[in-house]
Protein backbone atom coordinates (compact mmCIF):
# COMPACT_ATOMS: atom_id res chain seq x y z
CA UNK A 1 0.00 0.00 0.00
CA UNK A 2 2.62 2.55 1.17
CA UNK A 3 4.25 1.59 -2.32
CA UNK A 4 0.98 2.05 -4.25
CA UNK A 5 0.55 5.64 -2.25
CA UNK A 6 4.40 6.89 -3.66
CA UNK A 7 3.74 5.84 -6.91
CA UNK A 8 0.21 7.92 -6.94
CA UNK A 9 2.47 11.06 -5.29
CA UNK A 10 4.83 10.74 -7.94
CA UNK A 11 1.65 10.27 -10.45
CA UNK A 12 -0.15 13.27 -9.11
CA UNK A 13 3.29 16.05 -9.58
CA UNK A 14 3.76 14.63 -13.25
CA UNK A 15 -0.01 15.23 -14.16
CA UNK A 16 0.85 18.86 -12.51
CA UNK A 17 3.78 19.64 -14.59
CA UNK A 18 2.10 18.09 -17.70
CA UNK A 19 -1.12 20.08 -17.46
CA UNK A 20 0.87 23.10 -17.53
CA UNK A 21 2.48 22.29 -20.57
CA UNK A 22 -0.71 20.98 -22.31
CA UNK A 23 -2.35 24.73 -21.13
CA UNK A 24 0.25 26.72 -23.72
CA UNK A 25 -0.70 24.36 -26.75
CA UNK A 26 -2.06 25.82 -29.87
CA UNK A 27 -5.51 24.86 -29.98
CA UNK A 28 -6.66 26.95 -26.79
CA UNK A 29 -10.47 25.22 -26.23
CA UNK A 30 -9.14 21.88 -26.41
CA UNK A 31 -5.67 22.78 -24.94
CA UNK A 32 -7.81 24.11 -21.57
CA UNK A 33 -10.07 21.84 -21.23
CA UNK A 34 -7.97 18.91 -21.70
CA UNK A 35 -5.53 20.88 -18.83
CA UNK A 36 -8.95 21.25 -16.14
CA UNK A 37 -9.41 17.50 -17.05
CA UNK A 38 -5.17 16.75 -15.60
CA UNK A 39 -5.78 19.00 -13.22
CA UNK A 40 -9.03 17.60 -11.59
CA UNK A 41 -7.50 14.06 -11.31
CA UNK A 42 -4.12 15.35 -10.13
CA UNK A 43 -6.22 17.10 -7.30
CA UNK A 44 -8.15 14.69 -6.22
CA UNK A 45 -5.14 11.96 -6.02
CA UNK A 46 -3.24 14.74 -3.99
CA UNK A 47 -6.47 15.02 -2.03
CA UNK A 48 -7.43 11.82 -1.42
CA UNK A 49 -3.58 10.88 -0.13
CA UNK A 50 -4.14 13.59 2.31
CA UNK A 51 -7.21 12.70 3.22
CA UNK A 52 -6.30 8.76 4.31
CA UNK A 53 -2.80 9.69 6.31
CA UNK A 54 -2.00 11.41 9.26
CA UNK A 55 -1.81 15.16 7.76
CA UNK A 56 -5.26 14.98 8.19
CA UNK A 57 -5.59 14.80 11.96
CA UNK A 58 -2.45 17.31 12.16
CA UNK A 59 -3.98 19.80 9.41
CA UNK A 60 -7.84 19.68 9.16
CA UNK A 61 -10.21 21.34 6.39
CA UNK A 62 -13.46 20.85 5.76
CA UNK A 63 -14.46 16.78 5.08
CA UNK A 64 -15.56 16.34 1.28
CA UNK A 65 -15.76 19.39 -0.16
CA UNK A 66 -13.26 19.04 -2.38
CA UNK A 67 -14.32 15.24 -3.39
CA UNK A 68 -17.60 15.73 -4.28
CA UNK A 69 -17.03 19.47 -6.75
CA UNK A 70 -14.15 17.39 -8.76
CA UNK A 71 -16.63 14.67 -8.92
CA UNK A 72 -19.47 16.29 -10.69
CA UNK A 73 -16.90 17.86 -13.21
CA UNK A 74 -15.14 15.15 -14.83
CA UNK A 75 -17.60 14.92 -17.16
CA UNK A 76 -18.70 18.51 -18.51
CA UNK A 77 -15.10 18.64 -18.44
CA UNK A 78 -14.38 16.07 -20.89
CA UNK A 79 -17.99 16.49 -22.45
CA UNK A 80 -16.25 19.86 -23.48
CA UNK A 81 -13.49 18.93 -24.71
CA UNK A 82 -14.98 16.42 -27.26
CA UNK A 83 -16.81 19.23 -28.67
CA UNK A 84 -14.05 21.45 -28.93
CA UNK A 85 -12.51 18.67 -31.57
CA UNK A 86 -15.59 18.26 -33.43
CA UNK A 87 -16.06 20.92 -36.66
CA UNK A 88 -17.05 24.78 -35.24
CA UNK A 89 -19.33 23.26 -31.92
CA UNK A 90 -16.72 25.27 -29.68
CA UNK A 91 -18.63 28.26 -28.99
CA UNK A 92 -19.46 27.89 -24.74
CA UNK A 93 -22.83 29.31 -24.24
CA UNK A 94 -24.91 30.22 -21.40
CA UNK A 95 -26.74 27.14 -21.32
CA UNK A 96 -23.63 25.14 -20.93
CA UNK A 97 -23.56 26.48 -17.66
CA UNK A 98 -26.43 23.56 -16.71
CA UNK A 99 -23.91 21.13 -16.78
CA UNK A 100 -22.75 22.73 -13.32
CA UNK A 101 -26.13 21.91 -11.69
CA UNK A 102 -25.19 18.69 -10.43
CA UNK A 103 -22.35 19.91 -8.65
CA UNK A 104 -24.11 22.97 -7.14
CA UNK A 105 -27.18 21.26 -5.77
CA UNK A 106 -24.31 18.77 -4.13
CA UNK A 107 -22.65 21.52 -2.61
CA UNK A 108 -26.11 23.36 -1.37
CA UNK A 109 -26.88 19.60 0.15
CA UNK A 110 -23.55 19.13 2.06
CA UNK A 111 -23.29 22.91 3.22
CA UNK A 112 -24.52 22.96 6.15
CA UNK A 113 -21.88 19.48 6.75
CA UNK A 114 -18.93 22.24 5.44
CA UNK A 115 -19.43 24.62 7.85
CA UNK A 116 -18.89 22.30 11.08
CA UNK A 117 -15.83 22.23 12.72
CA UNK A 118 -13.88 19.11 11.67
CA UNK A 119 -14.55 17.25 15.29
CA UNK A 120 -17.95 18.28 14.11
CA UNK A 121 -18.33 16.71 10.96
CA UNK A 122 -16.65 13.75 11.90
CA UNK A 123 -19.35 13.04 14.62
CA UNK A 124 -22.22 14.27 12.09
CA UNK A 125 -20.93 11.85 9.40
CA UNK A 126 -20.24 8.60 11.29
CA UNK A 127 -24.02 8.93 12.81
CA UNK A 128 -25.68 10.19 9.02
CA UNK A 129 -22.84 8.14 6.62
CA UNK A 130 -25.88 6.18 5.19
CA UNK A 131 -28.57 8.42 4.77
CA UNK A 132 -26.46 11.90 3.52
CA UNK A 133 -23.11 10.83 2.52
CA UNK A 134 -23.17 7.78 0.65
CA UNK A 135 -26.42 9.02 -1.70
CA UNK A 136 -24.27 11.58 -2.95
CA UNK A 137 -21.40 8.77 -3.21
CA UNK A 138 -24.25 7.21 -5.62
CA UNK A 139 -24.93 10.35 -6.93
CA UNK A 140 -21.25 11.12 -8.20
CA UNK A 141 -20.71 7.42 -9.47
CA UNK A 142 -24.04 7.42 -11.28
CA UNK A 143 -23.70 11.02 -13.06
CA UNK A 144 -20.01 9.79 -14.17
CA UNK A 145 -21.11 6.76 -15.46
CA UNK A 146 -23.98 8.87 -17.71
CA UNK A 147 -21.30 11.43 -18.69
CA UNK A 148 -19.26 8.36 -20.19
CA UNK A 149 -22.36 6.84 -22.11
CA UNK A 150 -23.28 10.80 -23.77
CA UNK A 151 -19.30 10.46 -24.70
CA UNK A 152 -19.55 7.47 -26.24
CA UNK A 153 -23.20 8.39 -27.80
CA UNK A 154 -21.58 11.78 -29.07
CA UNK A 155 -18.46 10.66 -30.34
CA UNK A 156 -20.00 7.97 -32.37
CA UNK A 157 -22.06 11.20 -34.18
CA UNK A 158 -19.66 13.12 -35.04
CA UNK A 159 -17.27 10.42 -36.18
CA UNK A 160 -17.53 11.85 -39.77
CA UNK A 161 -16.09 15.45 -38.43
CA UNK A 162 -13.12 13.70 -36.74
CA UNK A 163 -9.65 12.69 -38.40
CA UNK A 164 -8.53 8.97 -38.13
CA UNK A 165 -6.40 10.06 -35.08
CA UNK A 166 -8.93 12.21 -33.22
CA UNK A 167 -11.43 9.07 -33.63
CA UNK A 168 -8.87 7.19 -31.59
CA UNK A 169 -7.53 9.96 -29.05
CA UNK A 170 -10.95 10.41 -28.02
CA UNK A 171 -12.13 6.84 -28.04
CA UNK A 172 -9.18 5.96 -25.47
CA UNK A 173 -9.91 9.17 -23.64
CA UNK A 174 -13.61 8.10 -23.08
CA UNK A 175 -12.40 4.08 -22.84
CA UNK A 176 -10.23 4.96 -20.07
CA UNK A 177 -12.98 7.55 -18.36
CA UNK A 178 -15.92 5.10 -19.11
CA UNK A 179 -13.74 2.29 -17.48
CA UNK A 180 -12.97 3.93 -14.50
CA UNK A 181 -16.18 5.05 -14.10
CA UNK A 182 -17.65 1.79 -13.42
CA UNK A 183 -14.84 1.03 -11.51
CA UNK A 184 -15.18 4.12 -9.15
CA UNK A 185 -19.64 2.55 -9.24
CA UNK A 186 -18.24 -0.69 -8.23
CA UNK A 187 -16.26 0.72 -5.45
CA UNK A 188 -18.67 2.70 -4.44
CA UNK A 189 -21.22 -0.15 -3.68
CA UNK A 190 -18.68 -2.48 -2.48
CA UNK A 191 -15.67 -1.11 -0.88
CA UNK A 192 -15.55 -1.02 2.90
CA UNK A 193 -13.42 2.01 3.25
CA UNK A 194 -12.05 4.87 0.86
CA UNK A 195 -8.74 3.74 1.51
CA UNK A 196 -9.38 0.68 -0.91
CA UNK A 197 -10.03 3.69 -4.03
CA UNK A 198 -6.14 3.58 -4.06
CA UNK A 199 -6.55 0.50 -6.80
CA UNK A 200 -8.90 3.10 -8.46
CA UNK A 201 -6.59 6.16 -8.58
CA UNK A 202 -3.52 3.86 -9.66
CA UNK A 203 -5.33 2.22 -12.67
CA UNK A 204 -6.99 5.26 -14.48
CA UNK A 205 -3.37 6.73 -13.81
CA UNK A 206 -1.58 3.88 -15.24
CA UNK A 207 -3.68 3.69 -17.84
CA UNK A 208 -3.53 7.63 -18.51
CA UNK A 209 0.62 7.59 -18.47
CA UNK A 210 0.83 4.60 -20.75
CA UNK A 211 -1.37 6.38 -23.35
CA UNK A 212 0.68 9.51 -22.69
CA UNK A 213 3.69 8.06 -23.09
CA UNK A 214 3.06 5.83 -26.24
CA UNK A 215 2.13 9.37 -27.62
CA UNK A 216 5.32 11.09 -26.77
CA UNK A 217 7.86 8.30 -27.65
CA UNK A 218 5.78 7.67 -30.86
CA UNK A 219 4.14 10.20 -33.33
CA UNK A 220 2.69 7.79 -35.48
CA UNK A 221 1.08 5.32 -32.62
CA UNK A 222 -2.44 7.05 -33.28
CA UNK A 223 -1.99 6.63 -36.91
CA UNK A 224 -0.84 3.40 -36.43
CA UNK A 225 -4.23 2.34 -34.43
CA UNK A 226 -6.47 4.22 -36.50
CA UNK A 227 -5.35 2.02 -39.95
CA UNK A 228 -5.45 -1.02 -38.21
CA UNK A 229 -8.95 -1.20 -36.32
CA UNK A 230 -11.33 2.36 -37.35
CA UNK A 231 -10.44 2.96 -41.31
CA UNK A 232 -12.24 0.76 -43.74
CA UNK A 233 -10.29 -1.73 -46.83
CA UNK A 234 -10.19 1.57 -49.09
CA UNK A 235 -7.50 1.43 -52.05
CA UNK A 236 -5.37 4.03 -53.21
CA UNK A 237 -6.59 4.08 -56.45
CA UNK A 238 -10.24 4.52 -54.71
CA UNK A 239 -8.89 7.33 -53.07
CA UNK A 240 -7.22 9.00 -56.01
CA UNK A 241 -10.65 9.11 -57.40
CA UNK A 242 -12.35 10.24 -54.18
CA UNK A 243 -9.60 13.15 -53.91
CA UNK A 244 -9.94 14.30 -57.11
CA UNK A 245 -13.58 14.60 -56.89
CA UNK A 246 -12.77 16.12 -53.85
CA UNK A 247 -10.54 18.59 -55.37
CA UNK A 248 -12.83 19.41 -58.37
CA UNK A 249 -15.93 20.29 -56.51
CA UNK A 250 -14.19 22.79 -54.25
CA UNK A 251 -11.06 24.15 -56.75
CA UNK A 252 -13.56 24.18 -60.03
CA UNK A 253 -17.05 24.06 -58.65
CA UNK A 254 -16.59 26.15 -55.36
CA UNK A 255 -19.06 24.05 -53.29
CA UNK A 256 -17.79 25.63 -50.57
CA UNK A 257 -19.80 28.97 -50.96
CA UNK A 258 -22.71 27.15 -49.64
CA UNK A 259 -23.57 28.04 -46.51
CA UNK A 260 -25.58 25.19 -45.53
CA UNK A 261 -23.17 22.03 -46.96
CA UNK A 262 -22.25 19.24 -44.61
CA UNK A 263 -20.42 16.17 -45.30
CA UNK A 264 -23.67 14.28 -46.19
CA UNK A 265 -24.81 16.72 -48.59
CA UNK A 266 -21.36 16.65 -50.41
CA UNK A 267 -21.43 12.83 -50.15
CA UNK A 268 -24.72 12.57 -52.14
CA UNK A 269 -23.19 15.34 -54.59
CA UNK A 270 -20.06 13.81 -55.34
CA UNK A 271 -21.53 10.44 -55.34
CA UNK A 272 -19.34 8.81 -52.64
CA UNK A 273 -20.43 7.69 -49.21
CA UNK A 274 -19.69 9.91 -46.29
CA UNK A 275 -17.10 7.32 -44.00
CA UNK A 276 -15.25 7.00 -47.53
CA UNK A 277 -15.05 10.70 -47.93
CA UNK A 278 -14.08 10.72 -44.26
CA UNK A 279 -11.35 8.45 -44.33
CA UNK A 280 -9.70 9.65 -47.28
CA UNK A 281 -9.35 12.97 -46.09
CA UNK A 282 -7.93 12.02 -42.73
CA UNK A 283 -5.21 9.27 -44.77
CA UNK A 284 -4.36 12.42 -47.47
CA UNK A 285 -5.28 15.61 -46.57
CA UNK A 286 -4.76 15.25 -43.20
CA UNK A 287 -7.91 17.34 -42.08
CA UNK A 288 -10.89 16.39 -41.39
CA UNK A 289 -14.51 18.03 -43.77
CA UNK A 290 -14.92 20.77 -41.57
CA UNK A 291 -11.77 21.93 -41.70
CA UNK A 292 -10.60 21.54 -45.19
CA UNK A 293 -14.55 23.61 -46.28
CA UNK A 294 -13.61 26.26 -43.98
CA UNK A 295 -10.00 26.29 -45.15
CA UNK A 296 -11.18 26.81 -48.43
CA UNK A 297 -13.29 29.68 -47.30
CA UNK A 298 -11.01 31.76 -45.59
CA UNK A 299 -8.79 31.11 -48.71
CA UNK A 300 -11.82 32.33 -50.90
CA UNK A 301 -12.17 35.60 -48.31
CA UNK A 302 -8.91 36.49 -48.49
CA UNK A 303 -9.51 37.11 -52.12
CA UNK A 304 -12.51 39.23 -51.58
CA UNK A 305 -10.79 41.02 -48.62
CA UNK A 306 -8.40 42.34 -51.06
CA UNK A 307 -10.53 42.48 -54.00
CA UNK A 308 -11.88 46.75 -54.60
CA UNK A 309 -15.01 45.63 -55.75
CA UNK A 310 -15.99 44.53 -52.27
CA UNK A 311 -14.55 47.33 -50.05
CA UNK A 312 -17.76 48.44 -49.17
CA UNK A 313 -18.54 45.32 -47.67
CA UNK A 314 -18.58 44.84 -43.97
CA UNK A 315 -16.32 41.76 -42.70
CA UNK A 316 -19.25 39.83 -41.59
CA UNK A 317 -20.50 39.90 -45.14
CA UNK A 318 -17.21 39.02 -46.95
CA UNK A 319 -17.57 35.93 -44.55
CA UNK A 320 -21.08 34.87 -45.78
CA UNK A 321 -19.95 35.61 -49.19
CA UNK A 322 -17.26 32.82 -48.33
CA UNK A 323 -19.31 30.29 -47.16
CA UNK A 324 -19.68 30.95 -43.77
CA UNK A 325 -22.45 31.11 -41.61
CA UNK A 326 -21.41 33.89 -39.06
CA UNK A 327 -19.01 36.28 -38.14
CA UNK A 328 -17.32 34.29 -35.00
CA UNK A 329 -17.10 30.99 -36.70
CA UNK A 330 -15.60 33.36 -39.73
CA UNK A 331 -12.92 34.61 -37.24
CA UNK A 332 -12.33 31.66 -35.52
CA UNK A 333 -11.38 29.70 -38.96
CA UNK A 334 -9.62 32.94 -40.39
CA UNK A 335 -7.41 33.38 -37.51
CA UNK A 336 -6.86 29.52 -37.63
CA UNK A 337 -5.78 28.91 -41.34
CA UNK A 338 -4.23 32.83 -41.87
CA UNK A 339 -2.85 33.26 -38.27
CA UNK A 340 -4.46 37.11 -38.24
CA UNK A 341 -7.98 38.01 -38.27
CA UNK A 342 -9.80 39.02 -41.09
CA UNK A 343 -9.75 42.78 -40.44
CA UNK A 344 -6.14 42.83 -39.58
CA UNK A 345 -5.74 40.88 -42.99
CA UNK A 346 -7.01 43.34 -45.03
CA UNK A 347 -5.24 46.25 -42.98
CA UNK A 348 -1.85 45.11 -43.37
CA UNK A 349 -2.28 44.09 -47.30
CA UNK A 350 -3.99 46.93 -48.66
CA UNK A 351 -1.50 49.66 -47.44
Amino acid sequence: MTVLRFVLLVYALIGLFVAGGVFFRKNKTASITLTAFILLLSLEILYFLYSTSWLLIQYQISFGGYYFALGFLYGPVLWFHCRSLVGDQVNFKAKDLLHLIPMVLVFIHIWDILLMTHEDQQVYISTHFLDRIMPINYLRASHQLIYGVVLIIFNYRNRYSLTSNEKVYLMLMCTIYFISTVLVSWLTMFADNWRQFIYFYFMVDTLVFIIAYLLYTDNNFLKTLSRKYLNSSLSKSDMNRIISKIEVAFSKDELFLNRDLNLSKFAEIIDEKPHNISQTMSEVVQRNFNDHLNFFRVKHAKKLLLDSKYDHYKIESIGMEAGFNNKVTFNKAFLKYAEVTPSVYKKTNTL
